[in-house]
């Protein structure tokens, strides 16, 4: 017992006051911190061994923690993924506006008798990155 002094410096005898609140809770253990932090734990000395944990579980806990990290991660790619894509198809969809309209005007200027040379040059440019971005686009929209 702890003697604590009263408002009038008499000592009394009353017992130290204690946080039962706290009484006999383990500290979190490294995978309970990893799944709350949605980490993969890693390192197996610092793990704290409780009755009833077994390495079989510890690996279970770990395997799954790994498992949603993949899975997130999976996730994470497939959205860039088709973002990409519509991002692709957005352009591609552009080039085609755009080489519709210059085939239009060269095919007047031609009929005009303007030389057309280097609109043609440009156009066929515009072509091959029109060709380009569905090439891309294929080969996106042909992965798993």
């Amino acid at each position: 017992m702890a003697t604590m002094m009263n408002e009038a410096d008499n000592p009394s005898r009353r017992p130290a006051r204690r946080n039962s609140s706290k009484g006999n809770v383990p500290p979190p253990s490294a995978e309970a911190t990893a799944r709350k932090l949605d980490l993969a734990v890693e390192d197996e000395q610092n793990e704290l061994e409780f009755e009833g944990t077994t390495k079989t579980s510890k690996t279970s806990i770990k395997q799954s923690s790994r498992k949603a990290q993949t899975n997130r991660e999976a996730e994470i790619q497939r959205l860039e993924r088709q973002q990409t894509i519509a991002r692709l198809a957005e352009k591609r969809d552009e080039y085609v506006e755009r080489l519709d309209i210059g085939a239009a005007k060269i095919e007047e200027a031609r009929s005009q008798g303007k030389d057309v040379t280097s609109w043609e040059d440009y156009w066929i440019q515009l072509l091959r990155q029109y060709e380009a971005v569905c090439d891309k686009l294929r080969d996106l929209t042909h992965q798993g």
